[in-house]
């Protein structure tokens, strides 16, 4: 069975936004100059936090959805894109590209086990 595309390009830009949100977390982290950016940093850096997490679930399950070949994955994980870009809304169009690709890739996996699974010698009562 062909691996679906679709699915592979989300994995590859979710991959991307973990790579830079890596690097986001990392510069939060090092030391400044004052003490009012040590509190902004902080609080910058709890805000992204959960939203870091969810998108490297999201990746997760993307990665699994398309190594597998399995659609449930697949779905999870655009579930999981919508849960980021509603905890961080102000990211919205980082994750968008990624659930709307999840998605079609989904519905693209569902349409081919249907064609698999049916063959024309079945006759329906």
């Amino acid at each position: 069975m062909k691996k679906n595309k679709l699915l592979l390009l989300s994995l590859i830009l979710g991959l991307l936004l973990t790579v830079v949100l890596t690097f986001l977390m990392m510069s939060l982290l090092s030391p400044s100059e004052g003490i009012i950016q040590e509190i902004f940093n902080a609080g910058i850096f709890y805000m992204v936090r959960t939203y870091f997490v969810v998108v490297c679930f999201a990746v997760l399950f993307n990665g699994l959805g398309w190594g597998f070949n399995n659609k449930i994955l697949a779905l999870i994980g655009g579930v999981m894109y919508i849960i980021a870009m509603s905890l961080f809304p102000s990211y919205f169009f980082f994750t968008l590209i990624q659930a709307v690709l999840s998605f079609i890739a989904f519905i693209m996996m569902r349409k081919e086990v249907q064609t698999i699974n049916s063959s024309p010698n079945d006759t329906q009562l």
